[in-house]
């Protein structure tokens, strides 16, 4: 107690200067120290992309919350926003588009860069909304077309009509009796691993589950089709931000009740899988230890036990996962008896192609990509092994990558061309599905029916436009961020000022530039830093010059020809000299490469009936982007198809993913060059 007391008689004393001094603060800080703007504490970054060839010529911009970078795109016609993480975001555009980014960062307060974040999701989420409801509305016009076509064969089995079914195309074809119902009998082709499948569903659910399935499934497909096809009302959205409500339209019901038939008639009969739709590779390299072979063996059983449930699922799309899932675990059983990798092909059906040219003029890039994607298999296998509980996700990563590694060397091994395909592979395989014969009470589909739908699609296509047409100067990626910005604010110049710093009109403006935009944001927001993110190109001039004499990599970089930082990509039009970095020699370089533009074109006349006019669109192209060089502007920086790993780990991406706080410090930081700080 006697040490407490003495504490807080030395406390006392102490505590009596500090509060006397804050008091005397108070009291004598100048007037114009008192009204100083208090330090903000969040931020954001406004995001200026520089032009390249193809369809952001004149430049892009975006917006990036943290780890989420906000950007419009023109899409048919529409301008769609999009969201997507950050390092994608530098990845595509940075390091495969090779355009040097211009970052600049206002400071605010934490209300009002949630505000702004608010503002976007919500446009984000209510314009995915709004576009879904216009597919929909296609997609019952064309299943209405359809069974107009074919209203005469819905009394009979004959030449029903059919539906496009996910998952169906990984099965063989149909093994069924000539009156279309299923066979159940077993035979020597039946998969052993659905056999038992369907043996759990009778064991769980009785032995009549799957026919009263079945029977549930065509009764409510008979009702749908005496349904009115238009009888969906859907209102017309009249601005960016509203969300409409969630309905499973015509054309979908359908899918779903015609995708629950396809799964049940591939469970009875127990169809193994289509030979040509799974990989199966006999190497060493995919061969399976014991420990992944356990590991194989309890993902197998976790997945069994969920099927037998979804087959029973309330859930109106249970079809096509659970296709997805017998494919997968046929797949998964088949690997265990065998002791190698099976795996589905999950290489979407839309997939780029790279020929055996292409592949040769790529043979040193071809090596690399072979042993990245062999290291990401490895870690991708080692990790659901050694976790029990490994998920589904981490099956989708081992079967992503499987397919990914073996495509690559299969290409590289010469047995054919190349796939190609951005973001995540998953299960995809579709197959046609012909629909039961049904009653026709309606007697026939009638025109006018298929009229109030067209019109309906009609009208909802024409709000859609009204609200997100894109255009050059009147509706752009740029001026849709300040509107989207302003509207935050309820269009407010005052309040804009208040919170931002300045404000920058969408319409009537200049900010339609991208450009322009960047500078705009600089000189009128409370900017606090700008940056600046180095193309592909850049960053490895940069790292050149440091070890190498800074003209003998001017002369070797400057041309495609002996370039070490370009392999042509093959949506590029031919040149032969860059001249973003040269401004002086840029119109003696202009020449040249209008020059090759013009042997392209001349080219493409010739070569018209191979390659569907692509060498002349390329031509065209070419000579577009060359002529501004010729008046020491530039546009085309090249483009890349794929990008070493060493080279995609950029030290801005870790950085944004780390931390969203202000920086303000001058200088270079990896490959981020701070060309200014301040505070406003």
């Amino acid at each position: 107690m006697k040490y407490r007391r003495r504490a807080r008689l030395l406390a006392s004393p102490f505590r009596r200067v500090v509060g006397l001094g804050l008091w005397l603060s108070l009291v004598v800080t100048p007037p114009a120290l008192a009204t100083t703007t208090p330090i903000q504490d969040a931020s954001f970054d406004y995001l200026y992309v520089e032009s390249n060839e193809g369809g952001s010529s004149g430049g892009h911009t975006a917006i990036r919350f943290g780890p989420d970078v906000y950007h419009f795109q023109n899409e048919n016609g529409l301008l769609v926003l999009r969201r997507d993480l950050a390092r994608e975001f530098l990845y595509t555009y940075a390091l495969l588009g090779n355009r040097t980014i211009h970052s600049t960062r206002i400071a605010v307060s934490q209300n009002t860069r949630a505000a702004l974040l608010d503002r976007f999701r919500r446009r984000h989420r209510a314009q995915e909304a709004q576009i879904g409801i216009g597919n929909a509305l296609r997609n019952d016009r064309i299943l209405l077309e359809r069974l107009r076509d074919d209203e005469n064969s819905l009394a009979g089995p004959s030449s029903s009509p059919t539906l496009s079914i996910l998952g169906l195309g990984y099965f063989t074809q149909s093994q069924g009796r000539a009156d279309g119902s299923p066979k159940t009998a077993p035979n020597k082709n039946s998969s052993t691993t659905l056999v038992s499948l369907r043996d759990a569903i009778i064991e769980r659910h009785g032995r009549d589950f799957l026919s009263v399935r079945r029977h549930t499934t065509l009764e409510a497909m008979q009702a749908l089709f005496d349904e009115d096809p238009a009888g969906w009302t859907v209102e017309t959205p009249t601005s960016a931000y509203d969300h409409p409500a969630f309905e499973r339209s015509y054309s979908k019901r359908w899918r779903d009740l015609a995708a629950g038939l396809a799964a049940l008639d591939v469970l009875e009969e127990a169809r193994p899988l289509e030979a040509a739709t799974h990989h199966s590779p006999d190497e060493p390299r995919f061969s399976l230890d014991p420990r992944e072979i356990r590991a194989f063996e309890r993902y197998a059983d976790e997945l069994s036990m969920r099927l037998v449930g979804l087959v029973d699922s309330r859930r109106a799309d249970w079809g096509e996962p659970l296709l997805v899932g017998m494919a997968r675990l046929s797949a998964l059983n088949e690997s265990i008896s065998k002791g190698q990798l099976v795996f589905l092909d999950t290489f979407p059906s839309n997939s780029a192609i790279l020929g055996k040219h292409e592949l040769a003029r790529r043979g040193e890039i071809s090596v690399l990509m072979v042993l990245e994607n062999q290291n990401q298999l490895d870690a991708s296998r080692a990790y659901f092994r050694d976790n029990a509980g490994a998920s589904e996700l981490a099956w989708e990563r081992v079967e992503e990558r499987s397919n990914r590694f073996f495509e690559i060397m299969r290409a590289v091994r010469g047995e054919g061309p190349m796939r190609i395909a951005r973001g995540h592979l998953v299960p995809s395989r579709a197959a046609p599905y012909s629909l039961p014969p049904l009653q026709d009470h309606r007697t026939t589909l009638r025109s006018e029916d298929l009229e109030r739908v067209r019109e309906r699609e009609r009208s909802y296509s024409r709000a859609l436009s009204r609200l997100h047409r894109y255009g050059l100067i009147a509706r752009n990626c740029a001026t849709a961020i300040f509107e989207t910005i302003n509207d935050s604010f309820e269009g407010s110049v005052e309040i804009s000022r208040r919170r931002l710093g300045g404000h920058v009109r969408s319409r009537h403006s200049l900010a339609f530039i991208p450009f322009v935009s960047a500078q705009q944001v600089d000189a009128r927001y409370s900017v606090v830093s700008t940056e600046i993110i180095p193309s592909y190109r850049q960053l490895r001039l940069r790292a050149m010059r440091s070890r190498e004499p800074a003209l003998r990599v001017a002369f070797r970089e400057s041309n495609i020809f002996t370039s070490t930082t370009y392999d042509r990509s093959s949506n590029d039009s031919f040149f032969v000299f860059f001249t973003d970095d040269v401004p002086l020699l840029r119109p003696l370089f202009g020449v040249i490469n209008l020059a090759a533009a013009v042997g392209q074109i001349a080219l493409g006349i010739v070569t018209v009936p191979i390659d569907r006019g692509r060498n002349l669109a390329r031509g065209l192209r070419g000579v577009f982007v060359s002529l501004p060089e010729l008046a020491f502007a530039n546009i085309r920086k090249g483009s890349n198809d794929w990008i070493a790993k060493e080279y995609r780990i950029l030290s801005p991406v870790r950085r944004w993913e780390r931390s969203d706080r202000l920086t303000s410090s001058p200088g270079q930081a990896g490959g981020i060059q701070v060309t200014r700080s301040k505070r406003k």
